[in-house]
């Protein structure tokens, strides 16, 4: 019995020897495990810091590039005309796409040599619409003709915006009248002093146009009413700032002050 207990202890003692290698072994393992890791993610993390890195730069170039752009493309070119000549060289164009309700407005760099052809299809390229169904109008309704340069479409000080609008074919013939005031005399019949027109059309078109008017002036209220014009909007609310606001509020419980001490 001593000897099976004595041969029980040799082996607790081998086993518990073994025990505590084993434990040490895979420590040893555990650490060059993950030391292998860290190596292997080294090669990851390093990637994808110089791949942000990158990424960061080229955001950045693109950024500086951007705001290079916008300062050529807004900055005004330095003009070396004469003085006092008139210049322009931005363009406003408003269109409304069809079956649409919103007002698109887009400005077009422009030069002394742009014509309205060229402007207009530019604006219809851009929009995508044919160029040959649309026209360009100033905000008083005038057409512009594509062989007219676009600055000579505004005077000095005149606001440079256009409408891009669909061409409309008139459905309805000139009439008999318009036709005889437009046609040409013939030089070999023609007397001295007989004008080039047909006088006796336009003398009824203007004896009609003043009919009209005659008529129209009995009705005085539809009369004043296409003569009256949109009054200009009062500009007193863009003139108020904070410090008019703080005097008129002081004055005011100011006077209030008084009148309670009276009282």
């Amino acid at each position: 019995q001593q000897r099976a207990a004595d041969y029980e202890k040799r082996l607790m003692r081998k086993l518990q020897m073994l025990d505590a290698d084993l434990a040490s072994k895979r420590e040893e393992v555990e650490g060059l495990q993950r030391s292998l890791n860290l190596e292997r993610n080294k090669f990851a993390e390093e990637y994808k810091s110089e791949k942000r890195e990158r990424e960061t730069k080229a955001k950045t170039q693109e950024e500086r590039i951007r705001e290079y752009l916008t300062e050529v493309l807004y900055t005004k070119p330095k003009h070396k005309g004469k003085v006092g000549e008139f210049n322009l060289d931005t363009v406003l164009v408003s269109f409304v796409k069809p079956n649409e309700s919103f007002r698109y407005n887009l400005a077009f760099r422009v030069d002394a040599g742009t014509s309205i052809a060229q402007l207009r299809n530019s604006t219809c390229k851009y929009w995508g619409v044919s160029s040959d169904n649309f026209i360009l109008r100033t905000m008083a309704n005038n057409k512009c003709q594509d062989d007219n340069k676009v600055k000579d479409c505004f005077k000095q000080g005149e606001i440079a915006q256009l409408r891009l609008e669909m061409r409309r074919e008139s459905a309805e013939p000139p009439t008999e009248e318009e036709l005889k005031a437009i046609q040409p005399k013939k030089r070999a019949g023609r007397k001295q002093g007989q004008p080039r027109y047909n006088a006796k059309g336009v003398e009824q078109i203007q004896k009609f146009g003043e009919n009209y008017a005659s008529q129209l002036r009995r009705m005085g209220g539809v009369y004043f009413l296409l003569k009256l014009r949109d009054t200009k909007p009062s500009e007193h609310a863009a003139k108020i700032n904070l410090r008019n606001v703080l005097i008129y509020t002081a004055l005011v419980v100011l006077s209030a002050t008084v009148y309670m001490m009276r009282r």
